[in-house]
């Protein structure tokens, strides 16, 4: 893909499996595709969802945040045993800070959840088209 030349070194796609970010990337080539031969008003249709797309990152942190106060209460109100899955999400937040990858990113990332790398590259190009159109 053309947006692997606007990427830099993207540590979450980087510790995610070839054939998960081949499929993200054959998604987003067919989205670049069909955005470029509908025209200039889907270009800036698409700048716009881009602009609200959430990337991996966001949704990890909804996903430890949700986990983390069921976990919570759960402890609190039913028993003290449960604390050790806060103390995982708690490892995993680290992980994932320190080298770009923890287990919950894997499942993410199957989901279809890009990179704000990822996502800053389509921007790029679909720009890039609406500025060689002018």
């Amino acid at each position: 893909m053309e947006a692997d030349t606007l990427r830099g070194y993207d540590r979450v796609r980087d510790h995610s499996p070839a054939h998960v970010n081949t499929r993200i990337d054959r998604r987003t080539e067919e989205s670049l595709e069909q955005t470029l031969r509908a025209g200039s008003r889907a270009i800036a249709t698409r700048l716009a969802e881009l602009d609200k797309e959430w990337n991996v990152d966001r949704a990890l942190m909804l996903t430890f945040s949700a986990l983390g106060n069921i976990v919570h209460e759960l402890e609190v109100r039913h028993d003290r045993r449960w604390g050790w899955l806060l103390r995982v999400q708690m490892a995993f937040m680290g992980i994932h800070a320190a080298v770009g990858w923890c287990p919950p990113i894997a499942v993410l990332r199957r989901l279809g959840f890009r990179t704000q790398q990822e996502i800053d590259a389509e921007r790029a190009l679909l720009l890039r088209a609406i500025e060689a159109r002018r």
